[in-house]
């Protein structure tokens, strides 16, 4: 491989392709993917976004134990570095803590 001259417009082509989808995009989509084919996840309203490659769980689920599978779910999402799980749950977290 060449080292580019400063003059070189070679060195200027982005990472990735301008037609490829966003690393986060495509994370997200195969996240809410993975959720939506588990069918008692399915029924879970849970909004999904990403940042740089961290996944965000949001949303109101039945209970600790549906927002722990969610969780672990997602983790297995392809590219994931790490889950931010902040579902909420009825009575909220401290009174589902042994």
């Amino acid at each position: 491989m060449a080292i580019p001259y400063p003059d070189d417009d070679d060195h200027l082509v982005p990472d990735e392709d301008e037609h490829e989808e966003p690393a986060d995009e495509r994370i997200r989509r195969m996240a809410i993917h993975r959720l939506l084919s588990v069918a008692h996840l399915r029924a879970q309203p849970t909004r999904v976004s990403v940042q740089n490659r961290v996944v965000i769980l949001e949303g109101d689920v039945d209970t600790a134990d549906l927002a722990a599978q969610i969780g672990a779910e997602v983790w297995r999402t392809p590219g994931v570095i790490d889950v931010c799980n902040a579902l909420a749950i009825p009575g909220g977290w401290d009174d589902a803590l042994p």
